[in-house]
Formats: structure tokens, C-alpha cells, sequence
């Protein structure tokens, strides 16, 4: 077919997935994955084909009882996103330059003016193992391992470990500093403030040490030999979901970060579980003593709960999970319940907007491998207002899906 009669032809580099009648775009100069509904999906595959103006109005319009006239709006808007998102080439338009946007390629942490690391007199130490990292924490003041308990508790090892990041809180009499191995790391004037400072530095360090594919910002539930997802902005519902699950029975692994591996199985960070003061009235109704807890201050500006989850509520963190489900929590207002089935595409675009940081540049191996994933994970959202009825929802579909699997197995 000649050149000047197709409707568009496709950047090198980029490269259609389909999944059932929808589909995952990926460029792979641009480092972005796009969801397309079916009829971008269908539309894409005639650029694939070659199609010429009059051959895609009259397949469109069959395909999705439109007439010619309607398909080729549908088509030319489709087109144009096509084109200003730099995937597409249209005959006689010239692509302006469309700037690839920053890759999140690690966790980082605020950089703070500091004096140089001298050593302090130390009062007391404790050893650390988070994923793969080993910490020694040195403390130069007491009441400091109060309120750094509250968000690494769970991670105390007995002993000296080999080759230990080292963690050194100092003070002066207005400051206290922390040091990574001698460097400076950050800084806050109020022992109320230091936890939420020493954990935002060991969770980004320690991840930044381990191998992943993704970082994903979630609640992560064990459910037998898997796991549940329940990624979400800020202010979803996210952590209160997770927080209502574990007193319902479901095992801890963590409610803010999953880290995705090359196989698609989860490596979880259990810290403690983090509820802002916006969520306490709902957290203290499933956690005995959670009006108790000690108040943080974040450099945010936010006051914040950690409640460290005991270990007979916690799984194995130590181990990899792969996912049996994910569950997209919306909590609305006054909104009715609502438990419904999300596209496989969908959700694979709502969760690489829940993507924190990639350490490596993806590729069409690595999309092709996530987006099989996919396609065998049970996927929902949830709207809720209240928490009465979520673990009961949840189990309900978890147990759905288990005889779904051994029927298929059988």
C-alpha cells in the first residue's frame, strides 16, 4: 500500500500487547506504558496493518455498529492522542518534540545541610536486618530507642551482623543528626520527629540495595501461599483496609510499599503501620491500645501513628509471594459499597500509577512478562465508606477464585 494513503504509521520502539479486546501500548524511548480501551486497540492494530483512510471507517463502523461518519471521529480524536502522546507518525504533521518524562529510577530521601560526623559518646545499640541490609543503629541519648522502636521493631536481630550499614543519631542541645556511615542523612530538632526521619532513610537505602523490578505503592496482605495488593493514592483507604484485614485475620506484610521481582512474585517491607491523624477514630476501633501509641511528626507537616504489628499477626517477610489478587481500595464519603471486576488493563495502568521507583529501564521482555502476569491475577476495585463488610468481600472472592483455579486444574 502506498505510504501517502495510511493514516498513520508507528514510532520505532514502541510496540501493542494485547489483552482479551484491550490492550498495553509501550514506548520504549519514552519509558511509558499506555492502557488502550478496544476500539484503540483495534484502532492501533490497522496502523499496525497499513490501513488507508477508507478501509478503517469501514471496518471501524462494522466492527462497532457506527456509521462512517461517527467511526472517523472516533478515529481522528483517537489519532491525534495517538500522535501528541509521539507514539504515531500522521502524513504531512510534523511531531513537535515531546520531552520523555523523568523515570522514577530510585528512592530518595531530602538532603539536609549538616556539620561533618564525629563520633558520640553511645548509650545504646541495636542490630537491624531489613530485606537484604544489615544495620547498627547507635543511639546517643535513651529516650531516643523509645521512638525508634515504634517503626523498626520488627526487625531486630540478636547480635552483630556482617558488614552493618551504620546508623548514628547524635545531638547537641537544639539538634539531633543522623549519619549513615559517617555521611550525613538528615536532621530535626524534637525526638518526636526522629522516627519518621531514621525510617524514611533505611526504607529507601534498603530497597535501593535490593534487586526488583517494580516499587509499588500498596498494602500487602499473605493469604495462604500468596498474597493480596491493595495499591493506592494517598487518602484511598489504603492503610485502614490493610490495618481492618490483619484484625479480621489476614497476615501482615506491609502497608505502603510491595517490590515487584523479575518473576512478578512480592518481597513485602513490613515496617510499622503508618495512619495519619485523619484515620485514627477508624484505626482505634481494630487495634486495642492504639490511642496510646506515641504521635510522630513527618517534615511533611503530617502527625502520624506507627502501630508495629505483633508476630503472631505478621507472615513471613523474609520470603517472596506471588500474587493471588488485586484489590484497588476507593473509600468515598457516604458512598455505597461497591465491589466490582477492573479489565486487566485497567488495573495494570492503575498500578504503574502506584509506581514509585524503577531501577532499571523496562523493556518489551520485561512489559510482555508483566503483562502475562496479569492476565492470571483476579483484579477489583472497592468502594466503600465504612469497613464493616471488606474482609468478608475480599475472603469471599479469594475463596471464588481458589475453586475457579482447581476447576481449571482438574
Amino acid at each position: 500500500m502506498n505510504a501517502d494513503t495510511v493514516i498513520g504509521t508507528l514510532v520505532p520502539g514502541t510496540r501493542l500487547f494485547l489483552i482479551d479486546h484491550e490492550g498495553i501500548v509501550f514506548s520504549r524511548d519514552r519509558q511509558e506504558v499506555y492502557a488502550l480501551n478496544t476500539a484503540a486497540a483495534y484502532l492501533w492494530c490497522s496502523i499496525e496493518e497499513g490501513w488507508d483512510k477508507a478501509r478503517v471507517m469501514r471496518e471501524y463502523a462494522t466492527s462497532f455498529n457506527v456509521s462512517q461518519a461517527t467511526a472517523w471521529l472516533h478515529v481522528s480524536k483517537t489519532l491525534e492522542d495517538f500522535f501528541n502522546l509521539g507514539l504515531i507518525n500522521i502524513p504531512d504533521r510534523n511531531a513537535s518534540a515531546i520531552p520523555v518524562p523523568p523515570k522514577p529510577a530510585a528512592c530518595t530521601t531530602r538532603s539536609y545541610e549538616m556539620p561533618p560526623f564525629r563520633a558520640a559518646s553511645v548509650v545504646a545499640q541495636r542490630f537491624y536486618r531489613i530485606l537484604e541490609t544489615n544495620y547498627l543503629v547507635r543511639f546517643s541519648a535513651i529516650e531516643q530507642v523509645y521512638w525508634i522502636d515504634a517503626v523498626l521493631r520488627g526487625f531486630e536481630q540478636s547480635g552483630a551482623k556482617e558488614s552493618p550499614v551504620l546508623l548514628d543519631l547524635c545531638h547537641d542541645e537544639r539538634e539531633i543528626f543522623v549519619y549513615r556511615n559517617g555521611e550525613p542523612v538528615g536532621k530535626c530538632d524534637a525526638l518526636d520527629k526522629l522516627a519518621p526521619l531514621v525510617k524514611s532513610d533505611v526504607w529507601a537505602n534498603s530497597i535501593n540495595n535490593y534487586d526488583y523490578f517494580l516499587n509499588l505503592h500498596t498494602g500487602v496482605l499473605a493469604h495462604g501461599d500468596g498474597c493480596v495488593l491493595l495499591p493506592a493514592a494517598a487518602g484511598r483507604g489504603k492503610s485502614s483496609m490493610t490495618a481492618a484485614l490483619v484484625r479480621d485475620g489476614f497476615s501482615y506484610l506491609s502497608d505502603e510499599v510491595a517490590l515487584l521481582k523479575a518473576d512478578c512474585s512480592v518481597r513485602a517491607l513490613p515496617l510499622a503501620m503508618c495512619f495519619k491523624n485523619t484515620g485514627w477514630d477508624v484505626v482505634s476501633h481494630y487495634f486495642e491500645g492504639f490511642d496510646q501509641l506515641p504521635v510522630h511528626r513527618r517534615a511533611d507537616g503530617k502527625t502520624v501513628k506507627y502501630l508495629p504489628v505483633p508476630d503472631g499477626q505478621r507472615a513471613d517477610a523474609a520470603r517472596t509471594y506471588p500474587v493471588q489478587a488485586i484489590v484497588f481500595p476507593d473509600y468515598t464519603p457516604g458512598a455505597v459499597y461497591k465491589f466490582e471486576p477492573l479489565s486487566k488493563t485497567q488495573a495494570l495502568d492503575r498500578l504503574f500509577r502506584e509506581c514509585m521507583s524503577i531501577p532499571n529501564d523496562l523493556t518489551e521482555e520485561a512489559v510482555s512478562r508483566i503483562v502475562d502476569w496479569i492476565k492470571g491475577v483476579d483484579c477489583h476495585t472497592l468502594k466503600f465508606s465504612d469497613l464493616n463488610m471488606v474482609a468478608s468481600t475480599i475472603r469471599e472472592s479469594l475463596s471464588e477464585n481458589d475453586a475457579l483455579i482447581k476447576h481449571r486444574n482438574l
